[in-house]
């Protein structure tokens, strides 16, 4: 089982980003895109309440979290670029794990 940093470690470098712990009320797309991807891996792959899946990025917001989670699950159903973004982000935590 991974840990919630070393996912968001992984989403952060598949997306190029610093990281995805943002301040700012509206982030841009990739950091929500990157968020989305974090949220639904750290479901998947942890046993992690939705609180605590938040407050590791900063989100105090539990419901924040199920709502990227339901996108995501959705973005994964419906674009192929986003499917493949998460399981190039889920294989590369598997082979580290």
């Amino acid at each position: 089982m991974n840990n919630l940093p070393q996912i968001q470690k992984a989403v952060e470098n598949y997306f190029n980003l610093p990281t995805i712990q943002t301040e700012r009320e509206k982030d841009n797309t990739v950091v929500v895109d990157a968020k989305k991807i974090y949220s639904l891996l750290a479901r998947n792959l942890t046993n992690y309440s939705f609180r605590i899946i938040g407050e590791n990025i900063g989100i105090d917001n539990h419901s924040l979290i199920l709502y990227y989670i339901k996108k995501a699950k959705g973005h994964c159903e419906c674009e192929k670029g986003f499917k493949n973004i998460y399981n190039d982000c889920k294989n590369e935590l598997l082979r580290n794990t």
